[in-house]
């Protein structure tokens, strides 16, 4: 693998069996990948995690981020966290937003899901937590796929109406065409990629149209334990397969999210 500084740009808590077990995950991913720091949302915030049921015991936003920064503060450098924003079920978004306010510089960005929300990302109840975004100049990681809620498009409309908010398109439309995700791209100067789950024939084809500036490297740790960054899929990442020159090489790898995340 060359020598570059690897951030993983999608990571969580709460995606893998208990708290302790996901955070001995994390850390042993990392390990294995020479992963330097991870970017962290709380999936234990997920509003209908599983077959449109709601959660019995969803975290709120603000006790998920809590957690996110204290996994922040026990492994110093090792983590950022993201606030995994849950617009149905949330009722004390004034804590929350105060919260954000008074802790701007522990907090790397905000995460939505879709899918978990049965919301798309241009539903009105996003409203809030979009201003909140670009007041603090905070990125909004978003999960796209090919469902109702989800579709890459919705994210193009949601960017296109927010110039001023950064988006990171996660897995560039899971389960449906990454191909076309990148040529909606090419129209939104204010969409990024991550790598989570995303092949490298689509890959390719996005550094060969949008450069490697556009494509943040992430995984998804540890929706599968510990062995998520080591997943075949990762390989002609690790490896730079592409055949990327080192800067273009350390963008893809870290760079983009160091810059985006002003990390």
């Amino acid at each position: 693998m060359p020598d570059v500084e690897i951030i993983d740009a999608h990571a969580h808590l709460g995606a893998y069996k208990g708290k302790k077990e996901c955070v001995s995950a994390l850390l042993e991913g990392m390990a294995r990948r020479n992963i330097s720091l991870s970017l962290v949302s709380n999936a234990g915030c997920s509003e209908f995690p599983s077959g449109g049921n709601a959660s019995p015991k969803p975290l709120s936003a603000l006790r998920g981020l809590k957690e996110c920064l204290e996994l922040q503060m026990d492994y110093p450098g090792k983590f950022k966290s993201l606030l995994w924003i849950r617009p149905n079920l949330e009722n004390r978004r004034k804590a929350l937003f105060d919260f954000v306010f008074s802790h701007r510089n522990e907090i790397a960005g905000l995460k939505f899901h879709p899918y978990f929300s049965r919301l798309p990302i241009t539903s009105e109840k996003l409203e809030p937590y979009l201003e909140l975004a670009e007041e603090l100049s905070l990125p909004v990681l978003v999960h796209t796929a090919a469902d109702q809620y989800s579709r890459f498009g919705l994210l193009c409309e949601c960017a296109k109406n927010h110039p001023g908010i950064i988006f990171v398109g996660a897995h560039l439309e899971l389960y449906g065409d990454g191909y076309r995700a990148i040529e909606m791209m090419e129209g939104a100067d204010n969409i990024y990629a991550d790598t989570a789950w995303v092949n490298f024939q689509v890959a390719e084809r996005l550094i060969d149209r949008l450069g490697p500036a556009r494509l943040l490297f992430g995984t998804d740790a540890p929706i599968d334990g510990p062995l998520t960054t080591s997943n075949a899929l990762y390989g002609c990442y690790y490896e730079n397969r592409f055949g990327l020159n080192d800067e273009d090489y350390a963008l893809l790898m870290g760079g983009n999210a160091k810059r985006i995340y002003s990390l």
